[in-house]
């Protein structure tokens, strides 16, 4: 927004490109006071943004474009000398030696900051008519709360047990005012939080094993991307969603990970495997057009989207092709990316069919 010019630059500049790349929903980083990711007054927009009314008209022409919006809300509160905290100081995490901490201070696990957050999400939700959140660091506070007045059995419980009942209570208010696609998608890693989210990080895929890319040779680097799906496909709760993403604004540009051709590989495998692929602002330059048609074959094959993946039921004879079976009722498509360096031939065959590419 800020490079841009704040919420009508956005609206007016970036909005219309979306729908030609096939996305369907956007998801903002943090527009409160102070961001991003340093909330001062969850209830102001960061200077230069723009106002509320700007802020709906961004919304409503998103919709208009069929765009579902989801905006970053970030839980753990700022510092010390936010608006929250210097009105509620027992929002406030107490270390060992009575300090508090300069960031990520709050206590997830205190039911009224779990009711204050859960407040600024339906805030949001009813005023802007969202879809819902990405919920920034909300696996569980930073630290345990050592303070003598906190109303929960022990100090750890801040942790991960306030992590999970903090999201519940935001994705209750997600829900309750849109019943219909109303979402959140957390920043963690764990299965434990597919009972109070509806999408999650993979975090693994991203950072771990498409890097690993670069410095294995194609056919172990497959073998081991489908060991890592097909396990985690039969181990994680049914109905497990992951975002996919290959770059963020936490990471490098994937272009420069894997270059242009990479990209567009690693690109297809966040859209083509189980799981939900994900576009950040400014990776589509030089490759939209690949990205669009990637995303057209998703959308047209509903079973690359929500169909079952099954790593292991494709039998190819060359080293380094990656292949997943995607079944939805009685459909399905073959996936086939080439992580090679070079062009094959290859022969592959599945249960009802084979073929020679």
């Amino acid at each position: 927004f800020k490079d841009l010019g704040g919420f009508s630059a956005a609206m007016e500049k970036l909005l219309p490109t979306l729908p030609r790349l096939g996305v369907n929903a956007i998801w903002i980083l943090p527009v409160e006071s102070r961001s991003p990711y340093w909330p001062f007054d969850y209830y102001q927009f960061a200077e230069g943004l723009g106002d509320a009314a700007q802020y709906r008209q961004l919304v409503a022409k998103a919709h208009e474009l069929n765009l579902r919006v989801w905006q970053d809300l970030v839980p753990h509160g700022g510092s010390p000398k936010a608006v929250h905290n210097r009105a509620h100081p027992e929002f406030m995490l107490v270390r060992e030696d009575g300090s508090h901490l300069d960031y990520w201070l709050n206590d997830f696990k205190l039911p009224a900051w779990q009711h204050y957050i859960a407040d600024v999400a339906a805030h949001y939700m009813t005023n802007y008519d969202l879809d819902g959140f990405r919920v920034d660091a909300c696996g569980g506070s930073r630290e345990p709360n050592w303070s003598t007045n906190i109303p929960y059995a022990r100090a750890s419980l801040a942790m991960m047990q306030g992590g999970l009942e903090m999201m519940n209570g935001i994705r209750a208010e997600v829900r309750r005012a849109n019943p219909r696609h109303g979402a959140v998608l957390a920043e963690v890693e764990s299965a434990r939080q597919a009972a109070v989210s509806d999408v999650q990080y993979d975090f693994t895929f991203c950072y771990t094993l498409c890097r690993s890319w670069n410095h294995m040779e194609a056919g172990p680097f497959v073998d081991a991307l489908q060991d890592y799906l097909e396990e985690q496909r039969l181990s994680e709760p049914r109905g497990t969603v992951r975002l996919r993403h290959v770059e963020s604004h936490d990471s490098l540009r994937a272009q420069g990970w894997y270059g242009m051709q990479g990209l567009r590989a690693i690109y297809a495998l966040s859209a083509w495997i189980d799981g939900m692929p994900m576009i950040y602002q400014g990776m589509e330059a030089g490759d939209a057009f690949a990205l669009a048609e990637i995303n057209r074959v998703r959308r047209e094959r509903p079973e690359l989207s929500r169909g079952e993946a099954l790593y292991r039921a494709v039998h190819c004879d060359v080293p380094g092709v990656f292949t997943c079976l995607r079944k939805l009722g009685d459909r399905s498509s073959v996936v086939v990316i080439n992580f090679n360096r070079e062009s094959v031939r290859a022969n592959l065959g599945w249960p009802g069919g084979k073929v020679t590419l």
